[in-house]
């Protein structure tokens, strides 16, 4: 047994020294004692485990362009035609061929349809194109005249004419011309805004057989040049309140005048004489000149 307990000292003495003992331990009693093994513990992970990134691919956006024309449906205004795209030429169809909200810009008239009936033969169909089938002077694309019809038929009458002065409500004159006797008597008054209008036509008359005659202008336009007046008395006339003509006009001394516009009267004194071009037997009226513009004084 001593011998034993020898060989086991030195094998536990070698252990101390040498590798390879493989972490065992003796166990080395005295008689009568046991051996025993026990391997080492695990010792025990206590690192964070590291996150797993996501490297999964992110599916790239559909591209959608129906008609081939390489713009994407999101920036073509009508993709499932390839003529029409933000870089087309506009053309004269009624589309808007470039995508810019606007049809057939620098176009000077619509494309003529199809011909069938075009019974005033101006190149326009009888129809909704050609707003006067029967009038070959108005269709799509007429020059526009100042005469109060849509020639161009673009549901605009007279557009760039001049402005026709507005009529302010409300804005009366009244005429009223006297005589010492009874008579019959025609009163003719013309509302004119240029000298050019003398004489072209009377806004209104009124007849009496009484000492008086007498007429209201309703709604007289503002901005105009005056009034001009004259009064025929007989049937047929046989007498003016203005007689003669250029310098031997004059009015009637028997006669007076009362003219209220805007607040104030105006008498005969205010009147001055105008003769119609042509001479004597175009005769002469009774001006009362409002404005002092240029063009209202003949």
């Amino acid at each position: 047994m001593k011998r034993f307990l020898v060989l086991a000292a030195l094998a536990a003495a070698l252990c101390l020294t040498a590798a390879g003992c493989g972490g065992v331990t003796a166990d080395i009693e005295d008689e009568g004692g046991s051996d025993a093994y026990s391997p080492p513990a695990p010792e025990k992970d206590t690192s964070t485990p590291p996150v797993e990134e996501d490297t999964t691919p992110t599916p790239a956006p559909t591209l959608v362009d129906n008609d081939d024309d390489g713009v994407l449906s999101s920036k073509d205004c009508n993709d499932n035609n390839v003529l029409i795209h933000p870089w087309a030429t506009e053309m004269c169809n009624g589309k808007d061929d470039n995508c810019d909200g606007v049809t057939d810009e620098g176009c000077a008239t619509p494309p003529n349809p199809p011909a069938t009936t075009d019974s005033d033969k101006d190149g326009y169909p009888d129809g909704p194109q050609d707003c006067a089938p029967y009038n070959a002077n108005i269709y799509p694309g007429a020059v526009e005249l100042c005469d109060k019809v849509d020639n161009d038929c673009d549901g605009v009458v007279d557009e760039a004419c001049p402005a026709t002065p507005p009529v302010t409500s409300g804005t009366t004159a009244t005429f009223t011309v006297s005589y010492p006797d009874n008579a019959p008597r025609t009163l003719n008054v013309q509302v004119y805004d240029d000298k050019s209008d003398l004489g072209g036509w009377w806004d209104k008359s009124a007849s009496s057989t009484t000492t008086s005659v007498g007429l209201s202008l309703d709604a007289v336009p503002d901005g105009i040049c005056g009034f001009r007046v004259n009064v025929s008395e007989g049937n047929p006339a046989t007498s003016w309140l203005c007689a003669g003509n250029g310098s031997t006009a004059s009015l009637d001394q028997d006669a007076g005048i009362t003219v209220v516009y805007k607040g104030i009267t105006y008498t005969k004194g205010s009147f001055m004489t105008w003769s119609a071009p042509g001479g004597t037997a175009s005769g002469c009226s009774a001006l009362l000149k409002i404005s002092t513009a240029a063009n209202c004084s003949p």
